[in-house]
């Protein structure tokens, strides 16, 4: 029987829970300080052999962003060995299936789960508990409805429409729990935001989301920007709306590289920290984190 290292069982258990990570995504999980290191030490044996735990797809990307970060995924094998280390059924756990087909949303996926990792350190740290968090690129059961429609564990119907937030997570805070949706803003047109906020006021007022989770509260809207530009223009445009305004202890913001790792090419510069930044679009401190 092979006996595999600590850091290894880490990847697999990162893999099983995020889906999809790159090289920086285990570093700012803090199982290597290098890149080098984590191909020294930890991804080597996985992703080499005919057994092999972990594969790795390329995104080729439509547009000239630089040469795109490899992604890694769980093989098949890798959830089996998983399963057996955790004791656990295999099929709790969830992996991509065929190749990564993300090539427009690549950008926007990688910042988002960087959020995701940024929460649960967060968490931890605090002595909170992430009851669940649905990603948008999640499916539910056997993937598809019977008219072959793919259903996404954050989707809700509204206004005879599906919607598909980017994340949707119950955060316990000490017997407190508290249903959030977090937006990753994937566009910098603040048009288009306030549209994308308008429709999860219709989600609260007609609370959909607390339905769908069963949850006795209405949900927080975690709205985060890649531009403070955008972001001030953002809440500034909201406060001119009196349906805004009667729902804003409901929206709360921050920039993106307030929360999440930052790296300078391949160094990591800072953690981040989920907490600390968020606020109404008043400007009045989220003092609920």
């Amino acid at each position: 029987m092979i006996v595999y290292k600590e850091k290894e069982i880490k990847v697999l258990k990162a893999l099983a829970h995020y889906k999809y990570l790159t090289k920086k995504h285990f570093i700012a999980l803090g199982i290597a300080s290098t890149q080098q290191k984590l191909d020294e030490r930890v991804l080597n044996r996985l992703r080499h052999g005919n057994d092999r735990l972990i594969k790795t797809s390329s995104i080729s990307l439509e547009r000239p962003f630089g040469r795109p970060p490899q992604i890694y995924t769980l093989t098949s094998h890798g959830a089996s060995i998983l399963a057996e280390y955790m004791d656990i059924d295999v099929s709790s756990i969830s992996r991509p299936i065929g190749g990564v087909q993300f090539s427009r949303d690549m950008y926007h996926r990688d910042n988002f789960i960087y959020c995701w990792i940024a929460l649960d350190q967060w968490a931890e740290k605090k002595g909170y508990q992430v009851n669940f968090f649905d990603a948008y690129y999640d499916c539910e059961g056997a993937q598809r409805l019977t008219e072959g429609r793919i259903r996404r564990k954050t989707s809700v119907f509204v206004d005879g429409r599906t919607r598909t937030p980017d994340g949707n997570f119950m955060l316990d805070m000490a017997g407190e729990k508290r249903l959030f949706t977090l937006e990753l803003h994937r566009f910098t047109d603040t048009k288009k935001i306030c549209e994308q906020l308008n429709i999860h006021a219709r989600i609260i007022t007609g609370d959909i989301l607390t339905d769908k989770y069963k949850h006795q509260f209405s949900n927080y809207v975690l709205s985060i920007h890649t531009r403070k530009s955008t972001l001030q223009a953002t809440k500034a445009r909201l406060l001119q709306n009196a349906k805004f305004r009667d729902l804003k202890d409901h929206y709360v913001f921050n920039l993106v590289e307030n929360v999440t790792a930052c790296f300078k090419g391949p160094k990591l510069v800072h953690r981040g920290d989920f907490g600390k930044g968020w606020h109404f679009m008043d400007g009045e401190d989220f003092r609920l984190f």
